[in-house]
């Protein structure tokens, strides 16, 4: 514990206090002053080294002072705190693994993609009691064919490969089980070549203007002079 000297004139004099009573160290908590700092360096502490420890700092023209107050638990303190941390997590386990599913949201509820591409869709569970079984749809429609589902315990992958404009729609995961079900959605587009083309074109047009116009600028600049 560190009592640190902001300002004040030199000669200062650092004094402890311990439940208001003056306090010079003990066998397990030690002092040390210094012309910035009073340090109380402690080892092996137990519950009866809990209290107010105060720090007084003094000089030939007054004194100020700082406190704090400090509870070292001993083991009976730390059994029962261990008890009812254990019995809160035990109920929060509980709690979240009891019940319909609950799926954690995609990623915004529009994906842009590049035709061609490869994109994993993660449909991640948060909650929910076991087993539950995971399905697919793409505009409504459930997706069994020509896409790779991989379906685990906690989370269901839709893997996206050699995606095509056709490819575009509105994607959804479905996890359902005994008790409920749960579901999200996304949408997802996929830019063609002739979006890339479009893209491309409109960037070189403005290219071309701006190069017409500084080219334009140079001869009026010429012609200036």
């Amino acid at each position: 514990m560190t009592c640190n000297l902001f300002s004040g004139s030199r000669p200062i004099f650092f004094e402890w206090n311990k439940n208001g009573q003056k306090f010079s160290g003990t066998n397990n908590i030690r002092m040390e002053n210094t012309n910035h700092y009073s340090l109380l360096t402690m080892t092996d502490l137990t519950a009866i080294d809990s209290g107010n420890y105060e720090c007084i700092a003094k000089n030939a023209y007054g004194s100020a002072s700082t406190s704090t107050q400090f509870v070292i638990k001993g083991w009976v303190e730390n059994y029962f705190f261990y008890l009812e941390f254990m019995s809160l997590m035990f109920s929060i386990r509980f709690y979240n693994s009891i019940g319909k599913p609950k799926l954690m949201p995609f990623n915004g509820d529009l994906l842009e993609l590049v035709e061609n591409m490869t994109f994993p869709l993660n449909c991640a569970l948060i909650s929910g009691s076991k087993p539950i079984f995971f399905e697919w749809y793409r505009n409504g429609e459930r997706i069994i064919d020509r896409i790779k589902i991989d379906n685990q315990e906690q989370i269901s992958v839709l893997s996206l490969s050699n995606i095509q404009t056709i490819d575009s729609g509105k994607y959804e995961c479905l996890a359902k089980n005994q008790f409920g079900q749960d579901s999200i959605a996304t949408n997802i587009l996929v830019k063609g070549l002739l979006f890339n083309l479009i893209i491309i074109c409109s960037s070189l047009k403005t290219w071309r203007y701006l190069v017409d116009e500084f080219i334009n600028f140079c001869r009026n600049l010429l012609r200036h002079d």
